[in-house]
């Protein structure tokens, strides 16, 4: 199965992001985007992406003006090459069905696509004033504006001449919950794209460097202005509110925007050629994205907390625990907050990295929780917040918080209160604890331990920890 057709870039500049003020193409449209003026733009790019780039086309990509019709069936018909298996997995009309479908959700609003598959770059007229219009961008803008785009796909062309795309595509994982979903905790563990973190950094690295390129020439062209109104645009546009879908979509801004500013500050720290080995290999984690300064292909043991709750239910019992097991990293975490209100956002857009354990029973569960701050600072920031946070529940026993002194920490807590569920009580037994940029959370409902037992709990989880995590600011 080629798994090229599944890359975000497929997405393009804003997919997502929809458009309002839409039109249908113009006379002027159609001058100006010609076949004959879509070649000769290339033409002309080609030594400007080059020369930002720092590497040489082996060939000029070739482009191909198309509408949205003529792109939506195309990559449907692609996609049915691409994924053979579809077919052999049903039958063929539930495949082609399945092809169309996906191709309408990717390619009805793109301005501009360089299709792996294909090997080609494929712009759309009706789509270009769509967006000039949504971004207030003027119409004597268009031409350069359409070249700066054509820049972002060059960038992805030059990318794949090299070998290099494969390295940043999505793996075809199906939905866990719908985009109108609430943001509960549950369903931003599960929240669309289920992918993993280091996908993520990956594709914001490639989606950077084209984001870099297209922000570069477009500067070299006298267009900085109509870029910056364009990413406001961008970042203010899309669905809002806490839900998942809002959460994917500010992923995919960060994807483009974080990910252009860890290109930019490689390139201006360590120059083109060290962007090329990112490009071979790519960050690690997302939150290398948000801090390029830590940028390694690997996750350096300082910065590797995936084993910090290891066995955790072997100090709760030998009860018939059903075990779950989720990770969240940077991207997901800073998506989730620019979808919160601004005094809200510092909850998440200071987290790298949150582990939890669920333990559940009959009719009790334990939850133990991991959160990786980029300072200590936030994390006494936030265990504050806990602390003061008021709980949303139908309460028969008003929440207690007092300090505890039997772990070793910068700060800790315990809440303790009783709430009513349907006919049943559940009594809920916090334990709070802050250490250098970790806060490790350990929450009880409807079950109790001794003290030795808690103890144990946390000194395991943080013995596990780097040391580097547990030293304050």
């Amino acid at each position: 199965m080629n798994h090229r057709f599944h890359c975000i870039t497929l997405v393009v500049i804003g997919l997502l992001l929809g458009c309002a003020g839409c039109t249908s193409q113009t006379d002027a449209d159609k001058e100006i985007l010609t076949q004959a003026h879509a070649e000769a733009w290339v033409k002309e790019l080609v030594p400007l992406v080059e020369n930002v780039a720092g590497r040489k086309f082996k060939k000029v990509p070739e482009c191909k003006v198309l509408t949205t019709d003529e792109l939506i069936k195309l990559g449907a018909e692609q996609s049915l090459v691409d994924n053979k298996d579809w077919v052999q997995r049903g039958n063929e009309s539930n495949a082609r069905r399945l092809a169309e479908k996906r191709a309408e959700l990717q390619f009805k609003e793109s301005i501009a696509v360089y299709h792996y598959s294909i090997d080609k770059i494929f712009i759309v007229p009706n789509q270009v004033d769509k967006r000039m219009q949504s971004a207030k961008i003027a119409g004597s803008d268009k031409e350069k504006y359409i070249r700066a785009i054509l820049a972002h796909e060059l960038a992805h062309a030059l990318c794949d001449q090299y070998g290099l795309l494969e390295k940043s595509c999505f793996n075809d994982i199906k939905p866990m919950v719908a985009d109108n979903a609430s943001l509960t905790y549950a369903n931003l563990r599960r929240a669309i794209p289920p992918i993993p973190d280091e996908v993520m950094a990956t594709n914001a690295a490639f989606e950077g460097f084209a984001q870099f390129i297209e922000d570069s020439v477009a500067k070299r062209l006298g267009l900085e202005e109509v870029q910056q109104r364009y990413k406001n645009y961008v970042m203010a546009s899309g669905p809002t509110g806490a839900d998942v879908g809002a959460v994917n979509t500010a992923i995919y801004k960060l994807i483009y925007y974080s990910g252009r500013d860890f290109i930019a500050w490689h390139y201006k720290n360590r120059g083109s050629a060290f962007v090329w080995r990112i490009l071979a290999n790519p960050p690690a984690t997302s939150a290398m994205v948000f801090h390029p300064e830590t940028y390694s292909p690997t996750i350096p043991a300082s910065r590797d907390y995936r084993n910090a709750l290891g066995d955790v239910a072997k100090h709760f019992g030998n009860r018939q625990w059903k075990v779950e097991e989720v990770e969240l990293g940077a991207m997901k975490l800073r998506g989730a907050a620019l979808t919160l209100p601004e005094k809200d956002r510092d909850v998440f857009s200071h987290c790298d990295y949150v582990k939890d354990v669920e333990l559940t029973g009959k009719d009790s569960s334990v939850i133990a929780t991991l959160t990786v701050f980029d300072s200590s600072c936030e994390a006494i920031k936030y265990l504050n917040r806990k602390a003061d946070t008021k709980v949303n529940a139908d309460l028969i026993k008003e929440p207690v918080v007092s300090g505890f002194s039997w772990i070793k920490a910068d700060k800790t807590f315990k809440r303790e209160y009783i709430e009513k569920k349907g006919n049943r009580k559940v009594s809920h037994r916090d334990f709070f604890v802050a250490s250098g940029k970790v806060v490790v959370w350990l929450e009880f409902k409807n079950v109790d331990f001794p003290q030795k037992v808690l103890t144990a709990a946390f000194n395991d989880i943080f013995n596990r920890l780097p040391k580097e995590a547990l030293q304050s600011d």
